[in-house]
């Protein structure tokens, strides 16, 4: 139901608590209407409902017994990625996006179609593996695929030399996104992209950032390479 997965468990115990007096006081009949109420609107059963109202405490109980561990190392590192794209969010909130946001985890990047052929097959291998070793299913959809886009070959020499100029050291990757300049570049005009590394790897989210000396140095990477470009091409 919509409220009830709207509902924490601290907020179905506050709930709960507000109602405890005026069922507790109430007949009959009106304590069936009541119960229908709080079954409703928090997703519990009705069973449950009058054990929580009827219970010695509605306050939240230290567990007795700490529960063991379920997944492996493979399982919590896929967990912290999700936790952290979506802000942090408290347990009840998470586990029901967690489907969702677990089928756009994977992105996979290569200029050459047997080499990312051959990373796919390798993820599809390894993920059921694991899903074997933790005793769950495992099912792939591809969601998008696009052919590589090659940038102009003379501007991204000039662009590894800038970023070299200013950091002293480069690295060339593929970018998955469709970004602007792929279009550009389809359309047959001489393009290159330079990247600024953001923190954690987080990117196009609302917890994306970036060092303040990153971005000084990204400036002056992309001056000394208009300035390359200028002279090459005129």
């Amino acid at each position: 139901m919509p409220d009830a997965e709207r509902l924490t468990v601290n907020e179905r115990r506050k709930c709960l608590k507000r109602m405890q007096g005026r069922y507790l006081a109430a007949s009959r009949e009106e304590r069936g209407r009541l119960l229908d109420e709080l079954a409703e609107l928090t997703g519990l059963q009705r069973k449950s409902v009058v054990r929580l109202l009827k219970g010695p405490t509605l306050e939240r109980q230290p567990r007795r017994q700490q529960r063991g561990r379920a997944y492996g190392a493979a399982v919590d590192d896929a967990l912290r990625v999700i936790w952290e794209s979506l802000d942090y969010s408290c347990a009840e909130r998470l586990t029901p996006a967690l489907v969702e946001t677990a089928e756009q985890l994977l992105d996979q990047r290569h200029l050459k179609a047997e080499s990312l052929a051959r990373l796919l097959a390798l993820a599809k291998e390894s993920s059921e593996r694991f899903a074997a070793e933790e005793d769950v299913g495992v099912a792939w959809q591809r969601i998008w695929s696009i052919e590589p886009i090659l940038f102009d070959e003379q501007l991204i020499e000039l662009a590894d030399a800038s970023i070299r100029e200013v950091s002293g050291s480069s690295h060339r990757l593929p970018s998955g996104p469709l970004h602007d300049a792929a279009e550009v570049a389809r359309a047959g005009v001489p393009t290159v992209m330079l990247f600024v590394q953001s923190l954690r790897g987080l990117s196009h989210t609302k917890l994306e950032d970036t060092k303040k000396e990153h971005l000084e140095m990204s400036v002056q990477a992309l001056d000394r390479l208009t300035a390359k470009a200028l002279e090459a091409f005129s």
